[in-house]
């Protein structure tokens, strides 16, 4: 009896280090291209700056600074390169006010044309995300490890196929079955009437077809 027990005890704990090894294991694109990467140490024509009473966007300092003038959350992504059948990688490094530990932010993927046709990747300075598809259609939430208070949190999501991954702080939280994205944006959102920094932006594509 002694020694079943002692074999069961290790067959659960080799399933558990499986399941675990399987949740850190990182998907990659194996023929990515380059499709956009910026560290903002300068200006370009990809994300728009300037000031016209909603938005204000600034290129400063190695930060694209975007700020929402108003009481609504607001949005800057620009349009790229990538098809809908093709996979693809975003990566980004993003804080929000180190003053509001409540309030979501992030980045927006995909097109703004149908309401369904994009994802919002948002997270609080408490520790705590969520993923949208659509208009406030939530398909998931939880917590991630932040690290230290204050520091940007890193952002990557992988679609390879149909699927989906999402990382935060090099951790995945989730995979999603993803319908096609009929438009590809990318760009940061930020909480209601307040601002995002977004220390780099990295995207990358493998071409389907």
């Amino acid at each position: 009896m002694g020694r079943a027990w002692t074999c069961l005890t290790l067959m659960l704990l080799l399933i558990s280090c499986d399941q675990s090894n399987d949740r850190k294991e990182e998907v990659v694109l194996e023929k990515g291209e380059s499709v956009y990467v910026n560290h903002f140490t300068e200006s370009d024509t990809t994300f728009w700056t300037g000031n016209d009473g909603i938005h204000y966007g600034e290129v400063r300092d190695g930060y694209y600074y975007f700020e929402a003038l108003d009481s609504s959350r607001r949005f800057n992504a620009p349009r790229f390169d990538i098809q809908s059948e093709d996979n693809f990688s975003v990566e980004s490094s993003i804080i929000g006010p180190t003053s509001d530990n409540s309030s979501y932010y992030g980045l927006v993927i995909g097109g703004y044309g149908a309401e369904k046709d994009f994802l919002e990747v948002s997270f609080n300075n408490s520790g705590k995300y969520k993923i949208d598809k659509g208009k406030r259609t939530k398909i998931n939430s939880g917590n991630f490890n932040m690290g230290d208070q204050g520091d940007f949190k890193k952002l990557k999501v992988l679609k390879k196929g149909t699927t989906c991954y999402f990382y935060l702080n090099d951790e995945r939280v989730f995979t999603y079955e993803l319908e096609k994205l009929m438009e590809f944006r990318c760009g940061p959102i930020t909480a209601k009437n307040s601002a995002v920094w977004m220390d780099y932006l990295k995207i990358e594509k493998e071409t389907v077809r």
